[in-house]
């Protein structure tokens, strides 16, 4: 085995040991597969949908405290944009005053001078194009309403801490249970509920009933019934950060190798 391949067993190792996050959710840009898997929602019933019309929309416009997510290269690149869509902008109303203009001109002459700015500036529009905000688009189907849906995860080989991360995220959710991109248009809202079934790690047979969890879709606390409640809380969480055993940070992919041959 090379050494790059022993380098990324490493720090796959260590990442997993020490950042229960990476172990139960994985990390895509490092290859690590995470513990949890999550099935497709399934309806349980045959729903009809609605074709709903809409308009793209610009996010940072919405909510402008998002561009304090962006780095510099991003900020510029967004800046940039937004330039562009004021030359844009800016093109579009002169097309539309000289169009305005040669409809009313009874001079044959001064209708191909008008006619050669339009083109002119149809061509510097053009080498301007980009994808536009606020501009209608095709409509997009929606689950009705009160449609149920049957989903599950499973958790496997995960660790006390693991199911309590699991849950707290689980109730990070709950507080904004919101899916998909059109919660503008006051659609996204969801509530659940799922039996919880489970069993130890050196168990065999059946699974065993561990309670329930739900979210009621107002904004509330995951709710945590039966034995699956003694995981719901962070003490586990705090007592092993404030050990230091817990690393949150990516330092802990990026310096296994150190740490490995320390």
């Amino acid at each position: 085995m090379d050494a790059a391949a022993v380098s990324s067993i490493r720090r796959a190792a260590f990442a997993r040991q020490h950042n229960p996050l990476v172990n139960l959710f994985g990390s895509m840009p490092h290859g690590i597969p995470g513990r949890l898997y999550v099935s497709h929602g399934i309806p349980s019933e045959r729903n009809a949908t609605t074709i709903i019309r809409h308009v793209r929309a610009n996010d940072f416009q919405r909510d402008p405290s998002l561009i304090d997510r962006l780095d510099d290269s991003a900020l510029s690149e967004f800046v940039a944009r937004q330039d562009l869509a004021a030359e844009r902008s800016r093109l579009n109303a002169q097309i539309a005053d000289l169009n305005a203009a040669k409809r009313k001109s009874k001079d044959a002459a001064e209708k191909v001078r008008i006619q050669d700015n339009i083109t002119a500036l149809k061509s510097e529009l053009q080498e301007k194009k980009e994808v536009q905000v606020a501009l209608p688009q095709l409509g997009y189907e929606m689950v009705v309403p009160g449609a149920t849906f049957e989903t599950e995860f499973i958790l496997d080989g995960v660790t006390d801490l693991e199911i309590t991360l699991f849950l707290l995220a689980l109730d990070r959710f709950a507080s904004m249970p919101m899916l998909g991109g059109k919660r503008n248009h006051g659609l996204g809202r969801i509530k659940a509920q799922w039996t919880v079934m489970g069993r130890a790690s050196d168990e065999r047979g059946a699974l065993r009933d561990m309670g329930t969890l739900a979210i009621d879709g107002n904004f509330g606390p995951l709710r945590v019934e039966g034995d699956i409640a003694r995981y719901f809380s962070d003490a586990t969480l705090r007592d092993g950060m404030e050990k230091g055993a817990l690393n949150f940070t990516e330092a802990a992919l990026v310096s296994a190798d150190a740490s490995q041959a320390a």
